[in-house]
């Protein structure tokens, strides 16, 4: 068997078990649906850290980490807020938006102790998988709801899904 076609077929089988795993959190609802994100998150930033270190830079990961968090539970209780109106929802939301701004600021102060190299070049490091995995981790969850309006719709979500993924696939197949 050629190599192209043993990366095909590795392909094919992952892209499978992943839309079977994607299928199923989409089906189970909106809580699945979350937990799927975030763990997609967690992981996603977790790669970019390490790929960030392997080539010299020395990201905060743990600082990192956590404003990507709090900024994905911001957006998941404001996703929350879309059906239930509840104070201690508000509560937390608020708190989540301040514990991103004050890890924002708290990993300037951390870089500037660390005393490394390249502090600017560790701080972008830092910021980027917030920005480049976390935000859209984040609007991702109001996907379903923009055409269903308050309600959670997973067919919506699905042509979304398969918009993009058949644009991977012929890309791949054909470009």
């Amino acid at each position: 068997m050629s190599d192209k076609l043993r990366n095909l077929l590795v392909r094919t089988a992952s892209g499978a078990v992943l839309l079977a795993v994607v299928l199923a959190a989409a089906w189970l609802g909106r809580y699945t649906f979350a937990a799927l994100l975030c763990a997609i998150l967690i992981v996603g930033m977790w790669e970019y850290y390490a790929i960030a270190s392997a080539v010299g830079s020395r990201p905060q990961r743990v600082v990192g980490m956590a404003m990507g968090l709090a900024l994905y539970l911001f957006a998941f209780m404001l996703y929350e807020g879309e059906y239930c109106s509840n104070e201690a929802l508000s509560g937390v939301a608020i708190g989540s938006l301040l514990a991103f701004v004050a890890l924002l600021f708290a990993s300037f102060v951390i870089e500037i102790f660390r005393n490394t190299e390249h502090p600017m070049q560790n701080i972008a490091q830092t910021f980027m998988p917030v920005a480049y995995v976390a935000l859209p981790m984040g609007i991702m969850l109001f996907i379903p709801m923009l055409l269903g309006g308050a309600e959670w719709r997973m067919e919506v979500f699905l042509c979304y899904l398969f918009i993009v993924w058949g644009n991977d696939v012929f890309a791949y197949l054909v470009g």
